[in-house]
């Protein structure tokens, strides 16, 4: 298989094995469809500029993911994340920075348990 049609499938397993997770809706699997195609893997005909930023309920949904399932999430987010350009650096921060709200919430909670 070429490389993008593997990408794509490995990426819509994903997505499959994400519908179990709150927050999931047809809506946000199209959109995170059409974010990998038309930014990652580049198969869409429109042109990826400007890059679009993620939703509110995009990044709810990945942050409630990357909670409830780690690996799941992780390499959702993964998947996302495009290197190879600078433009898409504010779209990387965002992902990133739901790493970073999952580990305070986490924290946040062992903190209140532990005053109980």
């Amino acid at each position: 298989l070429p490389d993008t049609i593997e990408e794509l499938i490995k990426f819509h397993l994903l997505m499959f094995n994400a519908r179990t997770c709150e927050g999931h809706t047809p809506q946000l699997e199209e959109w995170l469809n059409g974010y990998f195609r038309t930014h990652v893997i580049k198969t869409s005909l429109q042109m990826p500029s400007p890059p679009h930023t993620f939703p509110n309920s995009v990044q709810s949904f990945l942050r409630s993911l990357v909670s409830n399932n780690p690996p799941l999430g992780h390499t959702l987010l993964s998947c996302l994340t495009v290197t190879e350009n600078a433009q898409y650096l504010l779209n990387n921060e965002t992902l990133q920075l739901i790493y970073i709200d999952c580990i305070d919430t986490s924290l946040s909670k062992i903190e209140t348990e532990g005053e109980e």
